[in-house]
């Protein structure tokens, strides 16, 4: 029996998604719960890795499975045995050829940042010095909409075996000292949401302009502007209608501030 939950974790209390020698992971976590819960350590395979820092509220993870157990009691029982910054949202019953990565259309990402940091929002917002120019980032949006080689916003690290994405759409909004970019496309690369998010700031806070932009994206020149981790979420993974997957899209407590 293949398992699919849709998980939500905060990504400051571990080393990100993928195990690593030492330190704990999303995936380490998730493993020892599974195995507490029903006795089975099964490999797990999830929509998108995401780092260290990296927040997630509609994670897709699947394992397989010997055990024959209800979806409320796989729901119930392994976040008994998980920390609490790590919650299964919804379990569901997959068929096996049912892949959360290969089977995914698109994925939709949120990254938040608030002018005016309090310490109550560390390692769950990004903190803003000053405040962008919403109007002149939604104009760089509009730039890499549709496929394109973006090279330029790509990790060193990167392990994807193509650089060109599709992207379905991009935009800013704000409310208040809020401000949120929301991106859908087929597939990321590492580090690739942040780079645009940290270029894109350059030109809000009007340090660099459109051209510049323009040039980066198309010649793939290199660029130095990564936000930080902390005020990026993975909120929802899209699959083909066939798959009845009811996993819905998932925002933080805050966007609830942001027209």
């Amino acid at each position: 029996m293949k398992i699919a939950c849709q998980i939500q974790y905060h990504g400051g209390y571990t080393s990100g998604w993928q195990e690593q020698p030492k330190d704990p992971s999303i995936a380490t976590h998730l493993k020892q719960a599974i195995q507490l819960f029903s006795g089975e350590n099964p490999g797990l395979a999830c929509a998108g890795r995401t780092d260290k820092g990296v927040h997630a509220l509609g994670q897709v993870v699947t394992f397989n499975t010997q055990v024959m157990r209800s979806v409320t009691r796989w729901k119930t029982g392994l976040n008994h045995f998980l920390p609490e910054f790590i919650r299964i949202n919804k379990v569901s019953v997959m068929k096996d050829d049912f892949h959360p990565r290969f089977n995914a259309l698109a994925r939709t990402y949120r990254y938040y940042s608030v002018y005016g940091f309090s310490p109550h929002q560390t390692k769950i917002i990004a903190n803003l010095s000053k405040e962008p120019n919403v109007d002149l980032m939604n104009q760089a949006c509009k730039l890499i909409l549709g496929e394109h080689d973006f090279s330029a916003f790509r990790g060193g690290s990167c392990q994807a075996k193509s650089p060109i994405k599709t992207c379905y759409n991009a935009a800013w909004t704000q409310r208040g000292t809020i401000y949120c970019f929301e991106i859908k496309a087929n597939a990321f690369l590492h580090h690739m949401v942040r780079y645009l998010v940290g270029c894109m700031l350059e030109i809000g806070h009007e340090n660099k302009d459109l051209r510049w932009f323009e040039a980066v994206l198309n010649n793939h020149l290199s660029q130095d502007f990564c936000a930080s981790a902390d005020g990026l979420y993975l909120c929802h993974a899209h699959y083909p209608d066939n798959f009845n997957l009811d996993f819905l899209d998932q925002r933080p407590w805050f966007d609830s501030l942001i027209a």
